[in-house]
């Protein structure tokens, strides 16, 4: 998992900063869906059980967790949005 978000940072890295038009569209697009698919897991977490598995003698910080993840999914879907709309202007 590690070798491959740091794969994904490096692909970032020369897209984002690349000057041909196509290839800055094609990481943002890259980036936009680097964050679907982390959003995408903390909803399955969410739909499996993952987190209603918290005991409630956990301590706090274990306990707050899956609202700590909630809350940074719905701020990575306004970043995929502003993305997408990122991309869309390139274009």
């Amino acid at each position: 998992m590690a070798i491959g978000y740091l794969a994904l940072a490096i692909v970032l890295a020369f897209t984002l900063n690349a000057r041909a038009r196509w290839l800055r569209i094609a990481g943002t697009v890259v980036a936009a869906l680097g964050l679907a698919m982390m959003v995408l897991s903390i909803i399955l977490a969410d739909l499996d059980g993952t987190f209603a598995a918290v005991p409630s003698s956990a301590p706090a910080i274990h306990r707050i967790t899956p609202t700590i993840l909630n809350v940074q999914a719905a701020i990575a879907t306004l970043a995929i949005l502003f993305l997408t709309w990122s991309a869309w202007t390139q274009a």
